[in-house]
């Protein structure tokens, strides 16, 4: 087929993607950090150029490119020095354990080397999952502390269609919590009682890579969102004569919006890689974790409603580039930049939601391990290493009405920004 062709094809793949409409939003810590230290060290552009484990989050149809069956285990380590105009922010560090696998998925010999899985999966270190939501006052980085701190698991399948087009589907798993306490005050027995429910959450993501050029790789990524949630109606029977206190508590625990990615990876002579993104995140409509509080009178009508303070968030657009050199064959230096734009709005009203715009830039190698030191039946061994420093842009927010006690009256300015180390290390059997 001509490349003009294969160019046409794309372009209609691309449009058939980006106007999928999905039905809820979903969350990622991923977005934050990345995942593998390759694709962290490239500055996160691995919608093009991720390869084997790294495409069940960045690009699932690029698990075709996995040669073999692939187990990759990793350690992440990230802090902040934040910093607010009365001190230190003094979040908690964080600890992830990485895990990854990617294999070819045997068909016979008419079929071979056409369909491949994937699983990645991230552990914090302290717990499953860190649930907060903060009152609507509170200085609050949302896009730091605890929505980084849970399980991560996502998984995709792809397809090689011809040598140069493959498709990939998979989904994001998370938990929602629901759940009833009942509390009775009145009798001398115990009749107290709570249920807590979890159920799944899936969220899907679908990706597309084309290389239309030997030199040449473009592709493209959706990743649809979704919002884990925490939802607990609460009884309290206080005295007799006195209906009991209905209540409902719901609030978002993670929230991130959908997002659609493109990018290229350009082969220089076999010696260099180098990767470009651009991610566009729908923030227009997320929600941060603050919880919402509803009390019902006897016959379920609404009493009274404490409602969260509405945010103002904007959509954004993430540009990435990455580079890998090839400088012995045994060692690979990388290094990336991005540049993150901010989705929060000017805090003026009551909230005080502290974010700004970022320069991330990361670097790192990557060591093959000569075969003759590796066991029998062990195919290869790559171990990476990355450094990633984020710098916030200094931003600050004025109140434009008294708030007494509010903690951002009458103004609130921060800076700073976090840094990650990490490892990981993938073997192939």
């Amino acid at each position: 087929m001509h490349i003009c062709s294969r160019l046409i094809v794309l372009v209609s793949l691309l449009s058939a993607l980006a106007v999928i409409k999905p039905r809820e939003l979903m969350a990622h810590p991923f977005d934050t950090y990345g995942f593998t230290s390759r694709s962290i060290a490239m500055g996160g552009s691995a919608t093009a150029g991720a390869t084997d484990v790294d495409a069940a989050y960045y690009n699932p149809a690029a698990a075709v490119r996995t040669r073999s069956f692939v187990l990759a285990t990793g350690l992440l380590l990230a802090d902040e020095f934040l910093r607010l105009s009365d001190g230190k922010a003094n979040l908690k560090p964080l600890v992830h354990y990485q895990l990854g696998l990617a294999t070819p998925i045997p068909l016979g010999r008419l079929l071979e080397d056409r369909l491949f899985a994937t699983v990645a999966a991230s552990l914090p270190h302290d717990g499953l999952y860190d649930v907060r939501q903060p009152d609507d006052e509170a200085l609050t980085f949302p896009f730091w502390d605890a929505r980084n701190r849970r399980l991560v698991l996502t998984a995709g399948v792809a397809g090689r269609i011809t040598s140069w087009l493959s498709f990939g589907v998979g989904f994001s798993l998370l938990p929602n919590v629901k759940g009833e306490v009942e509390v009775d005050l009145l009798g001398s027995r115990s009749r107290n009682s709570t249920r807590v429910q979890v159920e799944y959450n899936f969220a899907p993501t679908a990706g597309v890579l084309v290389t239309p050029l030997s030199w040449l790789t473009l592709g493209l990524t959706y990743r649809g969102g979704h919002a884990t949630s925490v939802s607990l109606p609460v009884d309290v029977s206080v005295s007799e004569g006195f209906p009991p206190i209905a209540a409902r508590i719901a609030a978002p625990a993670y929230s991130v919006p959908h997002q659609v990615a493109f990018g290229a990876g350009f082969d220089i002579a076999n010696l260099m890689t180098i990767t470009v993104d651009v991610t566009w995140y729908g923030y227009r409509s997320f929600d941060y974790s603050s919880p919402d509080v509803t009390l019902y009178d006897s016959d379920g009508g609404i009493v009274r409603e404490s409602l969260k303070s509405a945010g103002e968030f904007a959509d954004v657009f993430v540009p990435r580039a990455g580079l890998e050199w090839h400088a012995l064959s045994w060692l690979a230096v990388r290094g990336g930049y991005a540049f993150v734009m901010s989705p929060v709005g000017y805090q003026s009203g009551v909230t005080n939601l502290l974010d700004a715009h970022r320069s991330v830039i990361s670097t790192g190698v990557g060591f093959v391990i000569p075969r003759a030191l590796l066991w029998d039946g062990a195919g290869g061994l790559e171990i990476d290493l990355h450094a990633q420093l984020a710098v916030l842009w200094r931003r600050g927010f004025e109140k434009h009405s008294i708030m007494v006690g509010n903690p951002g009256y009458p103004t609130i300015e921060f800076s700073g920004g976090t840094y990650s180390f990490g490892l990981s290390a993938r073997l192939w059997f």
